[in-house]
């Protein structure tokens, strides 16, 4: 199948493909790298990637966003529309994927100097060091450039910042081995017990019992957490 394909241009065959989650992610993977080759040399996903075989409803329903967005930011060739579509494409594999990740291969003036993506931000050294240790993508690199410049639109805003923490995160968990996982989630479940002083069931009981809404709790995600750790926990006992 050729894909070195504009979106402009795309045709309706084209389109319809996009419909499918794994070709998806296949042709806007192809179309960043052609629609961006002033910032990166290459995208290619990690030897240990594995694609999903079925999608929930609200699966499919991030899907069909992430897709929308990507297609709304590939057109645009700045670097501002390079750092939205990057995102994107992330949030699309992360939804399409049981495990693994994307690579990119930046072009080397794309990468910039410390001092330079302290001034793109206005920051001091210590505060974009701060920032590597929240998150900020670096890149191994021979020469001084480390910093991909895509970083001075992700963190000049919180919402950004905050998108980019969570979406590291998420990164992470997604290549955790099943042990590390159940370690993690086993957690996850012990703190929150220790800070209700009490097992899920009890201290939640009345919204377990519909007599009151999540919605209602002083921290409901507090609630959502727990929940999801122990559905996850009982899933690895199948």
């Amino acid at each position: 199948m050729v894909m070195d394909l504009e979106v402009a241009t795309m045709t309706e065959e084209y389109k319809e493909l996009l419909n499918a989650p794994k070709i998806a992610m296949l042709l806007f993977t192809q179309l960043t790298q052609n629609n961006y080759k002033k910032y990166v040399i290459g995208i290619t996903m990690s030897d240990n990637t594995v694609f999903k075989n079925d999608f929930s409803s609200e699966e499919h329903e991030n899907i069909n966003k992430y897709r929308l967005e990507l297609v709304k930011n590939i057109k645009d060739k700045t670097l501002e529309g390079f750092a939205y579509t990057k995102y994107y494409l992330e949030k699309l594999f992360l939804e399409v994927t049981e495990r693994g990740f994307l690579e990119f291969y930046y072009q080397e003036d794309y990468l910039l100097t410390s001092m330079e993506m302290q001034k793109k931000l206005n920051v001091s050294r210590a505060t974009l060091s701060r920032f590597v240790a929240n998150g900020m993508e670096t890149v191994q690199n021979k020469k001084h450039g480390k910093y991909p410049a895509h970083n001075a639109i992700y963190w000049k805003t919180t919402l950004w910042v905050a998108r980019i923490q969570t979406l590291k995160t998420q990164l992470e968990i997604h290549n955790l081995n099943e042990e590390a996982l159940k370690k993690e989630l086993t957690e996850e479940v012990a703190e929150l017990e220790k800070k209700y002083g009490g097992k899920f069931e009890d201290v939640f009981a009345k919204v377990l019992n519909g007599d009151m809404d999540e919605y209602e709790l002083d921290e409901p995600e507090d609630f959502i957490d727990w929940r999801d750790a122990l559905e996850e926990l009982e899933e690895m006992k199948e």
